[in-house]
Parts: C-alpha cells; structure tokens; sequence
C-alpha cells in the first residue's frame, strides 16, 4: 500500500498507479474485516471504493475498473451483511448489479462474468429474505441459480462455479422450505442430486431437503387430504433412494457416511435407523480415523443403541482429535456415561454442555432436544423452556 501511494504520488495523472492503489486498499480492507479489525476493515473498503468509481466514471468503457468497482461493492456489502447492517449493504448490491448486468451482457461467453452476476444476485436476496419479501427473494434466487448454472455446465470442473451453484441451490431450497412450498423444494433436491450426483456429501443434502419435505406434504392444506400420504410417501421413497446412493457413491468417503449416520441416529420414523448408523459410523471412522466428525458420530449412534461404554470410548477419542470438542457432542458424552452407570462422569459433561449451549446456541433445536434426552437419564428436571429464534437461515454472501 505505501509503495502504490509513492507511485500515485509521483504519477498522479496515470490511471493504472489509481487502480493498483484501490486494489491493495481492497486487500487490506479484506485482510483487516478477517482479523475482526471491522472499522479499518470500511475506512479500507471505502478508500478503494472511492477511487474505483472516479476511475469508472473517467474510463467508463474500461472492463477492468468496473470489475473492480463491482468486486469490492460485492465485498464492502458481504462484509456489512455480516456485522447485521442489512440496509447498507443492499445499497452496495444494488448499485453493484446494473454493472454486472452490462458485463455479462457485453461478454455473454465470459463465465467469469456469468458467475459473478449470479453472485450478487444471490446476494442482494439475502437482506430481502430476511425482512420476509420472500417472492422477490425467490426470484433474484433462482436468476441467480441461472446465472451460475450457465457458469458450471460449461465449466463443471471448475472448483468456484460448483460451490457457487450449490450455495445457490441450498439457500433456494431453505427459502422454499420456509415457505412450505415442498414441491418446488423437492424439484430443486432433484436438480442438486444430478448435478453432483458423484458427490455422497452433495446427495446426502439433496435428499435431506427431501425429507424435510415430507412432514410439509403431510400437513399441506392444498392437497385433498387422501392424496397427502401419498405424496409425502414419495419423497419418502426418493429420499431413501438417495440416500442408497450415498452409500454407494460415497464408500470410500468418510465425511459422507458420517453425515448420514448422524441423520440415522438422530431421526425419528421414516428415517431413523440406528442400525445402520453404527455401521455406517464404523466404516466412517476406519476410513479417517484422525477425523473429529466420525467419532462423535459413533459415540451418538452407540449411545442411541443402548451402548453406553462403547459410546464413552468413542466421544472420547472425538474429544481428543476437536481439541475438547462442544455441547452436541458432550450431551451425548453425559448420555453415555449414564448408560453406563457412571452418574458422577454425567453431571460433570452435562453441566458443561448446557453452559456452553446457554452461553453459545441457547435456542439451537437440536441442541434442546440432545439436552432434554440427557436430563431424562440423569433424572434432572426438564430445563425451562426459551422462545425460539425466528431462522433467517444462511446469511452468507457470495465473495468474488
């Protein structure tokens, strides 16, 4: 930075020392939000951003300044969204999406420039979703998934266009839960299991969407209540299939076996099977066993089959590998230790468990069932119950 303000200094008419200049304020302004360092983290964004738009408004037809301009107003309003200053940073989207629009308009091969429109798209939705305008949320979601479909069906094989399009479908697929609009949401579960249908992890979420769309069918006010069964028995059906397919395609992937064994263990009826989750925990932890995730996940999937000291080994080696590890898998260390007999280990990792959860995650769901499940062992009175935290759901943008 102190080089390229030298530079300025001495060039001051030259356009190129004016862009690199913004650029390292850009880079700093990212390295010093990284570090928590939030106010000189904007003072950074800011300078850039000021320099970037004269230089636009100089050289409009100069690609690379408006790329620019759009990347740290794509930056500057991802980075406001985070600190909860929702307004101000759909004034940095909006002003950054007509740019991006003339981009990829100008150079309709440019994936880059695909990818990038779908970007703030996705992320101008995020502060309209949270203040419930839902049907224009859906609509910039799904232009987004457009965008970035274009993106990765001409590239499939680059890293960025896919784990942009899947975060386009996943928060399409929330929004579409929160709805309850399952058909659309199965529709979108759909469209994610064939685009990675070589990923378990990737078919592991698809059809957990589907799942979730199973109560929704069941309860759906527009559907004949004879059909209603029936509709929630199909993706019921389609879950499972791919769920099958998780296990197939993800054999020799520990992460995936160990997601859909926590899903087994931890479910009710269609889809708990605590059976299979210790299995499928097993093969998990034999293929990575220095991985934290497969551990806890045996420890719970024991603790679920009556286990317990089986379950205490497990949660322990978890215990290790996640530096001490947090309230999801303590409530189940309790749990353990109280299968198997040992009431002074439980309290001790109970009472841990719920001053973290209290002070971290007081209204966590899970972490309120897991809690009430290892008080019922421990013979302790159900804890008082808390509001529940309306879920805006995922609140993170997309970064060029």
């Amino acid at each position: 930075l102190q080089f390229h303000q030298e530079m300025r200094a001495q060039f001051p008419d030259a356009p190129k020392h004016r862009q690199l200049l913004a650029g390292r304020y850009f880079a700093l302004g990212r390295l010093l939000g990284n570090a928590n360092r939030h106010k000189d983290a904007e003072e950074h964004y800011r300078q850039a951003l000021q320099t970037q738009e004269k230089l636009v408004a100089e050289f409009p037809d100069q690609h690379d300044y408006r790329k620019d301009l759009t990347k740290t107003l794509n930056h500057l309003g991802s980075f406001l969204l985070g600190l909860g200053r929702d307004p101000e940073a759909e004034k940095m989207f909006r002003k950054a999406l007509p740019i991006h629009e003339a981009l990829a308009a100008e150079a309709p091969k440019n994936l880059e420039y695909q990818s990038d429109l779908g970007g703030v798209l996705h992320n101008l939705a995020l502060p309209l979703r949270d203040r419930g305008e839902l049907e224009e949320a859906q609509r910039l979601f799904k232009q987004a998934i457009n965008c970035q479909r274009i993106a990765y069906k001409s590239n499939p094989q680059h890293p960025q266009y896919r784990r942009y399009l899947k975060k386009h479908l996943v928060t399409l697929a929330n929004l579409l839960i929160r709805k309850k609009d399952h058909g659309e949401a199965a529709n979108v579960a759909w469209e994610w299991a064939e685009l990675f249908a070589d990923d378990g992890r990737e078919l592991f979420e698809a059809g957990y969407i589907l799942g979730l769309c199973v109560p929704l069918a069941k309860t759906d006010s527009r559907l004949p209540p004879d059909q209603r069964p029936s509709v929630a028995d199909g993706y019921t059906e389609q879950a499972e299939k791919l769920f099958q397919r998780v296990v197939q395609v993800g054999a020799e992937d520990a992460g995936a076996l160990s997601e859909l064994a926590w899903f087994r263990a931890n479910s009710k009826a269609p889809f708990g099977n605590v059976a299979e989750a210790v299995t499928l925990a097993k093969k998990a932890v034999e293929l990575a066993p220095k991985q934290a995730k497969g551990w806890q996940t045996l420890g719970a999937a024991q603790v679920r089959a009556g286990d317990g000291p089986a379950a205490v080994v497990a949660l322990e080696k978890w215990t290790q590998l996640s530096s001490g590890g947090d309230a999801w898998g303590w409530f189940f260390l309790a749990m353990a230790h109280a299968q198997a007999g040992q009431k002074e280990q439980a309290r001790k990792w109970y009472d841990q468990a719920v001053m973290w959860m209290e002070k971290n995650r007081p209204n966590d769901a899970a972490l309120r069932r897991f809690r009430a499940e290892a008080a019922a062992l421990l013979n302790l009175p159900e804890a008082p119950k808390k509001g529940d935290v309306p879920k805006n759901g995922d609140k993170t943008a997309q970064s060029q």
